[in-house]
């Protein structure tokens, strides 16, 4: 009976909360949606429970919790945690379940995942004063906005919920500088964002993110890119730029400097010194030029009036010179890495330039074999210095040179070892003088760095030495002093190199420069081969079997491949080629042998020969078309040389040739040209073609000296642009009527590309003065004046 009682109780109570018997209904809890952000991946704490409630006031607690999309979340302490996946942006949403221990109620939480960076730095030709500083997405919608103070610096927080992708950063300015437009192209959002977790900041300074620096460098960069983008171009900014030729980015760079500095050169009302580019439907040199002209600026044979020169280089030294512009060295940076220098143009490189190799314990090389009779490894100690590389040779190799007189070395020397030097020259000790100049140190400041691609202003302390060039034991006169020179250094990291295969060696013959000796007969009466040495460029074709053919030796070496650097054994000579750098239409590589026990390293192009020659290809061509050699391509403009720099071939179709030229009067060589010429009757050329190899042959004969010489062109194609692309190389004798004699001269094997031009199209005025056959041969007993450019070229 008692435990029938208890059992009823229970059971009473059981229905009571259960609606039955009783007034008081239990409810279920009343949820409010919620919604919260984050910031940078940091997770955040969703009291969702806030804002909930239970109709009869029964304690709640979450039950159950739903999984987003992106993220993670968690019920701790009877709260929501979520955190976001890394670098998470957007908004994600979830539910979550209350109970109040009978009944259960859900909702949602929208989280808005947030990443947020603040990029500080400067905005400068001239710092902006006050200027507006943007930062935009890829399609131009402005993301942050910032003011500029005094010294052109600015704070730019940008905080996004979604991907902003690639960001620009936009600089005008105000007032007496509101022409002035400067562009910066950061790089991805995404790739800020991890640069600043990286270094547990959220702030970006010039010190982690070199962009940050709006410059008129950074504005001819994007100028540039934004030009081969409409041209067709495909590669992403980062890709351009560590391809971009250096020498083009200054000087446009410098041209923005003017138009922003130069009160001489002003623009067109409502234009800036970005949309002047902008707005032009030419390319950039092309723009610029026509600008210069409606000036006067442009003389009359197409080269620069002496005040735009001026202004222009002014504004490259100032440019190299400013300290806001330049970067910092660090030992990190430099130790265990090796330089390479480079001079690339349009479709050559300078063959030999110097390469830095880096040791960690401050030691090191620096190498070159620039002059095939200065080929040199020396050593030098290496430190950095307040951000400036400061390297010291420890044991320079002088260069040579014997000129007869020291005139031209006088300003280095105080005003009394000069009378020293001058009573030595009178005394006549010698007919020549030998000029020793040996580098002491450099030291370099980083202008400009992206990729392992970099420009630096170089400071360099020479150390001269001169003295009349005859035997020690005469007792000659020694003068030694110490002085400065500066010069622009271009380079690349070489340890960020690109990437070469097997299969890419195998695709295609390709065109290497070694350093070499060439036996070349000239068709003389004794038919004496002449030994030619020098920097040969060589047409080598790969083999799969490993073995290599050299066309120019005309033999067959071996090759090896590992991790991209090709080993290559052809015509005695054993060669290293690491490429390091895409240029244009060629590759530029590390070159290094041995020699003497010392390693020698260098840099050069080479260049896959990817395109063949026609069939039936002929070179036949009639004035005014003409070959035009594209050795001075650095200089061209609008793809064309200037008149004073052209030099160029025909071949008519009688067997008779020549070189057309501009016929400059050195007494005045300011002056503009009037006309060409062109040396076949001076010459006597006949030329003939077999197949891809073509020879012309000249004889300059009075009664002073006969000079015969012979050129070779092994044709090697025609590239997709129409250049003839061809190993030249000549050699000349010099026989002088009264017993005199030189030396046999040429030019070793050289890779050239040629381009069919019409004259008459290209300079009608200085075409119309023109006459072929309009050089005669002196006739003079004294000339024995062979001009160094007839030799060169």
């Amino acid at each position: 009976m008692k435990h029938s009682i208890i059992a009823l109780v229970v059971s009473a109570t059981f229905l009571s909360a259960c609606g039955g018997g009783s007034d008081e209904k239990n409810q279920a809890p009343i949820l409010t949606a919620d919604a919260a952000s984050t910031l940078n991946d940091s997770a955040v704490t969703v009291d969702v429970l806030a804002n909930d409630s239970d109709p009869n006031g029964d304690a709640l607690t979450i039950s159950a919790v739903g999984m987003p999309d992106v993220g993670e979340v968690t019920i701790t302490n009877n709260t929501l945690v979520y955190t976001p996946s890394a670098q998470a942006m957007g908004d994600v949403s979830f539910s979550y379940e209350v109970t109040d221990g009978e009944l259960s109620s859900s909702s949602t939480v929208t989280i808005t995942n947030q990443q947020s960076v603040t990029i500080t730095g400067i905005a400068t030709d001239a710092p902006l004063n006050n200027g507006e500083v943007t930062a935009t997405n890829n399609n131009g919608d402005v993301l942050a906005t910032a003011t500029t103070d005094s010294n052109g610096r600015y704070s730019l927080p940008i905080l996004v919920s979604e991907n902003p992708g690639y960001l620009v950063l936009n600089a005008n300015g105000a007032g007496d500088q509101s022409h002035v437009s400067l562009v910066s192209r950061v790089g991805n959002f995404l790739d800020l964002r991890a640069l600043a977790s990286e270094n547990d900041t959220n702030e970006l300074s010039d010190v982690l993110l070199l962009e940050s620096k709006i410059t008129h460098v950074s504005t001819a960069l994007s100028i540039m890119y934004t030009e081969y983008v409409n041209d067709g171009g495909e590669a992403s900014f980062d890709v351009y730029v560590a391809e971009a030729d250096f020498e083009k980015v200054l000087g446009l760079a410098s041209f923005i400097k003017v138009l922003a500095d130069n009160e001489d050169f002003s623009l067109p009302d409502g234009t800036d010194t970005v949309s002047f580019f902008a707005d032009s439907e030419e390319n950039i040199l092309t723009t610029i030029r026509a600008y210069l002209n409606d000036l006067g600026l442009i003389n009359e044979d197409g080269t620069y009036a002496d005040t735009y020169a001026d202004a222009i280089n002014t504004a490259r030294v100032e440019t190299l010179e400013d300290d806001t512009l330049q970067q910092s060295y660090s030992e990190s940076s430099i130790a265990g890495k090796t330089f390479a220098t480079y001079n690339a143009g349009a479709y050559l490189a300078t063959k030999g330039s110097a390469v830095y190799t880096f040791n960690d314990d401050g030691t090191g090389s620096k190498s070159s074999a620039e002059n095939y009779y200065n080929i040199f490894s020396d050593s030098v100690s290496w430190s950095v210095d307040d951000g400036v590389l400061v390297v010291v040779n420890t044991d320079a190799t002088p260069s040579l040179e014997f000129p007869p007189s020291p005139s031209n070395y006088l300003e280095y020397f105080d005003e009394e070892t000069v009378l020293q030097i001058l009573a030595a020259d009178e005394e006549g000790y010698s007919a020549q003088w030998r000029i020793e100049k040996s580098p002491v140190s450099e030291s370099f400041e980083l202008v400009y760095e992206n990729g392992g691609n970099a420009i630096a202003y170089v400071s360099q302390v020479i150390e001269l030495t001169i003295t009349p060039a005859v035997d020690e034991s005469y007792g000659a006169p020694k003068f030694v002093t110490e002085y400065p020179q500066t010069y622009t250094s271009i380079y690349s990291d070489t340890s960020e190199a690109i990437s070469l295969s097997r299969e890419d060696v195998l695709a295609s013959p390709w065109v290497v420069a070694y350093n070499s000796e060439f036996e070349y007969s000239l068709n003389d009466p004794e038919g004496n081969p002449i030994t030619l040495e020098g920097m040969v460029s060589d047409y080598l074709t790969f083999n799969d079997d490993n073995t290599v053919n050299s066309r120019l030796f005309g033999t067959q070496g071996s090759w090896s491949f590992d991790s991209g650097t090709i080993s290559l054994s052809v015509n005695g000579k054993s060669v290293k080629v690491t490429p390091f750098k895409k240029q244009n239409d060629y590759l530029i590589a590390v070159y290094e042998y041995e020699e003497a026990g010392n390693v020698i390293k260098y840099a050069a192009d080479m260049h896959s020969i990817d395109f063949s020659l026609p069939e039936s290809f002929d070179v036949t061509s009639t004035p005014p078309m003409v070959w035009a050699s594209t050795l001075s391509a650095s200089l061209f403009v609008n793809d064309l040389p200037l008149a004073e720099d052209l030099w160029s071939y025909y071949f008519d179709s009688d067997g008779t040739a020549g070189r057309v030229f501009a016929e400059i009067d050195y007494s005045e060589p300011d002056l503009p040209v009037s006309r060409f010429v062109d040396d076949s009757a001076l010459y006597n050329f006949q030329w003939q073609q077999e197949g891809d190899l073509l020879t012309l042959d000249g004889l300059r004969e009075n009664s002073a000296f006969v000079f015969q010489r012979r050129f070779k062109w092994e044709l090697l194609g025609v590239t997709d642009s129409g250049l003839m692309a061809t190993i030249e190389y000549q050699v000349g004798t010099i026989d002088y009527s009264d017993g005199y004699s030189v030396e046999p001269v040429g030019t070793v094997p050289r890779l050239n590309f040629f381009m069919p031009l019409n004259l008459e199209e290209a300079y009608p005025e200085i075409w119309g003065n023109t006459e072929i056959n309009g050089l005669n041969t002196p006739d003079s007993q004294n000339n024995r004046s062979v001009s160094s450019l007839e030799l060169d070229q």
